[in-house]
């Protein structure tokens, strides 16, 4: 997971001045749950696969509206 966050660091420092200050943290929160997720299942996390996509997605529409789904996996994209 270090070398993970340090890679998601290091891409979201990239995009400063691109986005506000609060984008990046909630950027960097979502893929560091992302992380974690696939952590649980033993699933490589990036470069991110289709079929590990649409089971995060399946997994998150338990508990989240379409809206905050969407912003994930925007973030998701900025750091892929």
């Amino acid at each position: 997971m270090d070398n993970i966050s340090t890679n998601i660091k290091t891409v979201l420092e990239r995009l400063k001045g691109a986005y506000a200050p609060n984008t990046l943290t909630s950027y960097y929160a979502d893929a560091t749950t992302f992380v974690d997720w696939c952590s649980k299942r033993n699933i490589e996390p990036f470069p991110i696969c289709s079929e590990t996509l649409c089971a995060y997605i399946e997994c998150l529409q338990v508990n989240f509206a379409y809206s905050s789904i969407r912003r994930r996996i925007s973030s998701l994209r900025r750091i892929n």
